[in-house]
């Protein structure tokens, strides 16, 4: 009797965890970059855009856009992709918040890892 109860609690707990993680296990469409691949690709771009913020260059606004460019292409040979499978990638999370969350908490223990290997 009692294991009946045990498995009939264990069935409810796990139809109860499936339906709430349901959203965040959405399965992304192939043309987007996957989520643990976005998640780095966005903790570097936060890198990235940090370091822009330091630098100090005479002529801002071209030199900044030049500086740009070059660390963003950088960025994507880096993970093989393109800016336009970015930019198309990036609006799937923004319009799923599960999604979008687990990029960002995901984004942020890559940062964290790399903070703590300095």
């Amino acid at each position: 009797m009692r294991a009946h109860i045990l498995l009939g609690l264990v069935a409810v707990i796990s139809i109860l965890m499936w339906q709430c993680t349901s959203d965040i296990d959405k399965e992304v469409p192939p043309h987007i970059i996957p989520l643990k691949k976005m998640a780095n690709i966005q903790a570097d771009v936060l890198l990235i855009n940090q370091h822009l913020k330091t630098l100090s260059l005479p002529d801002s606004s071209q030199q900044m856009a030049d500086s740009a460019a070059i660390y963003f292409n950088g960025l994507f040979e880096k993970y093989n992709i393109t800016k336009q499978d970015y930019d198309s990638s990036l609006p799937f999370y923004e319009n799923n918040v599960p999604l979008l969350d687990s990029l960002y908490k995901a984004s942020i223990n890559k940062l964290n890892v790399l903070k703590t290997q300095r």
